[in-house]
């Protein structure tokens, strides 16, 4: 029986860190190996360089399963991109992302301000011109109305 030499155990002890990591490179991330192994990714990473193994490339992030129309109505339908986000069961940044590829206008928050500001003018008018018609003075229907500020001296 003869002794192995320090440098052959060496050898030997790479080879078989090599094969190990080899094997676990064809089915596995380094995150995944690291976890199995019970050491850290970055040792992986290191085991990996040295040895000349490449792992495989793990899914980041959830795939936005919509499609560009779909994230088209949205847009127009509803009112924040949060609310967008969570019709779609992702983030923010995924549609941030998403239209920006795609080239699709998102509601912004100047946006959203001025069409609530529309949709509350398009009301008053209406129901100034209602109350116009019930024989209310144009004095009585601005105040009717809340617009209290557009009431000018001497107006009926």
């Amino acid at each position: 029986m003869t002794i192995e030499t320090w440098a052959e155990i060496s050898a030997r002890h790479r080879q078989e860190k090599t094969e190990a990591i080899a094997a676990l490179a064809k089915t596995m991330t380094q995150a995944d190996a690291a976890r199995d192994l019970g050491i850290t990714r970055s040792f992986v990473n290191q085991l990996a360089k040295s040895y000349g193994v490449k792992f495989a490339i793990g899914q980041r992030g959830r795939r936005s399963k919509f499609t560009d129309d779909e994230l088209r109505q949205a847009a127009k339908s509803c009112a924040t991109i949060q609310e967008i986000a969570t019709k779609f069961g992702c983030g923010k940044q995924a549609i941030y992302s998403r239209a920006r590829k795609s080239r699709i206008i998102l509601p912004t928050r100047q946006s959203l301000l001025f069409n609530l500001r529309l949709e509350m003018a398009q009301i008053q008018v209406a129901d100034f011109n209602t109350l116009l018609k019930k024989n209310f003075t144009t004095k009585e229907a601005l105040i009717a109305i809340g617009r209290e500020d557009l009431i000018k001296d001497g107006m009926e």
